[in-house]
Order: C-alpha cells, then structure tokens, then sequence
C-alpha cells in the first residue's frame, strides 16, 4: 500500500527527495514499456489495461 504523505511537506528536505523519487520512476516507465524483457529478450505487450485512480 502507497503511503500518502499530504500536501504540506513535513521538512525542508523533503521536497527535493520526493522529486528525486519521481524522477527515477517516471525514467523507468519508458524501458518497461518499450525494452524487450532482459532474460526472455521478448518485447512486453500489455493484454489488458488496469486503471485504478486514488480516491479521496
């Protein structure tokens, strides 16, 4: 389960962390997406797509 820190950030730090970790994340989708698996070597093609929105 994601942790859902709020809004207000809880130090001066955070910030610049919370965008290093999005950062990484968002990087890493692309590869998942478009690269062929490591071991397999065969390309990822999705069978179905799952959306699940936060709700507030």
């Amino acid at each position: 389960m994601a942790r859902n820190k709020g809004l207000i950030p809880s130090g001066p730090g955070e910030i610049s962390i919370q965008r290093k970790q999005l950062k990484s994340i968002i990087e890493s989708l692309l590869p998942a997406c478009t690269e062929p698996d490591i071991e397999t070597g065969m390309p990822f093609r999705a069978q179905a797509i799952i959306a699940n929105p936060p709700a507030y």
